[in-house]
């Protein structure tokens, strides 16, 4: 009786993420069609990668419940936890564009085929009760059946490696997009750099289900407190991401934003006039690409010109163009009865917490300077 309850109480927490996942798919779905805020490009595989884990998720409550069922669906399970990680990816590939015609490689969803399709095709010479015992109950092995056995049992460190591998080439991706960004938008209210590197140290704990299993024993993990590190950052991460992108927290970098065909030349008298009497800071969404227009320039040549000239990134200068704006609404007299926060507004940042961020960073750098 003890034993079933355990059962039974493992299976509604490992069945958390999984509601997470479909629920989290459900409102990023409704909102993107009715809303049309989200593009297709990002609402698609989002909704997929929300689905995949909750179908992975739902695998392993089936794993504790109906191990004959798991069984049956092991190699469709293995597909779909090794894709997982690539369509998480994916979806912040499209989040993380830096404006070039870049292609997501058909490759990334063919390779990790390679051993749920060999382990698939061999299942259909292993009797069922053999797969039971190697897969499930982690028995010994019936005699013939080793070779199999082993490549059941490579799939927890395959998995590790292979998700390791995705969360590092996530992080390349966002540091490489930070780089980009900083020269392109400055939104601080609206940075997905942040909240991105979280979502993956989230996503990293998910690799300490098999490795916890392959160190503790599925026997003690299964039935321990350990459990929930990967289950809890799971459903925490899932939350993090839509909420995220259900409330448009990001500024993705259109291709035709890449570039455009003018080459007018400026200088610095000429920028600093056009700073101070259109006073683009003041639109919370500005981007280098609108300032360029107006000066009739390119954004490359425009980001290299304030780079050049000030020493600073685009976001970085719009901002402090900001702070600036602020300190004089503050010092002027019709404004001495109005609130804080709408003064903040008023300056451009399209948050109060955007606009703390840029001024913990501007003060930091006058303690560096002194």
């Amino acid at each position: 009786m003890t034993g079933n309850w355990n059962a039974t109480l493992m299976a509604v927490i490992f069945a958390l993420p999984s509601v997470t996942a479909f629920v989290g798919a459900i409102i990023v779905a409704i909102y993107g069609r009715e809303a049309r805020n989200l593009p297709h490009a990002l609402t698609r595989p989002l909704v997929t990668a929300l689905l995949i884990a909750a179908f992975v998720w739902g695998c392993m409550v089936v794993y504790l419940q109906w191990p004959t069922l798991f069984v049956v669906l092991q190699s469709v399970y293995g597909y779909t936890l090794m894709i997982s990680y690539v369509v998480l990816y994916r979806v912040i590939f499209g989040l993380t564009g830096t404006g070039g015609q870049e292609r997501f490689s058909v490759w990334h969803y063919l390779v990790p085929a390679t051993i749920p399709a060999v382990l698939l095709i061999w299942s259909f010479f292993v009797p069922l009760d053999a797969q039971l015992h190697i897969v499930v109950l982690r028995d010994q092995p019936t005699a013939g059946y080793k070779a199999y056995a082993a490549l059941s049992a490579f799939r927890a460190p395959a998995f590790f490696a292979w998700s390791i591998l995705y969360n590092l080439l996530s992080l390349r991706r966002i540091m490489i997009y930070k780089r980009v960004i900083g020269n392109y938008s400055a939104d601080e209210g609206r940075s997905s750099v942040r909240w991105l590197r979280l979502f993956v140290l989230y996503m990293i704990s998910v690799a300490l289900i098999p490795l916890l299993a392959l160190i503790l024993g599925e026997t003690i993990f299964f039935g321990s407190l350990w459990m929930l590190i990967p289950i809890l950052f799971t459903s925490a991460g899932i939350i993090v991401l839509c909420y995220n992108v259900v409330s448009e927290n990001y500024v993705m970098i259109a291709e035709s934003d890449a570039c455009n065909h003018k080459d007018r030349r400026i200088d610095r008298k000429y920028f600093e006039h056009y700073i101070a009497t259109r006073k683009p800071y003041l639109n919370p969404q500005v981007r280098i690409t609108d300032v360029a227009a107006d000066l009739r320039s390119n954004r490359t040549y425009v980001s290299n010109f304030i780079n050049g000239e000030y020493g600073m990134n685009f976001s970085r200068y719009i901002n402090r163009q900001r702070l600036r704006e602020l300190d004089s609404l503050c010092l002027d007299p019709k404004n001495s009865d109005a609130p804080g926060i709408d003064l903040v507004f008023q300056a451009g940042f399209s948050t109060y917490r955007g606009y703390k961020r840029v001024k913990a960073e501007e003060d930091a750098q006058r303690t560096v300077g002194f």
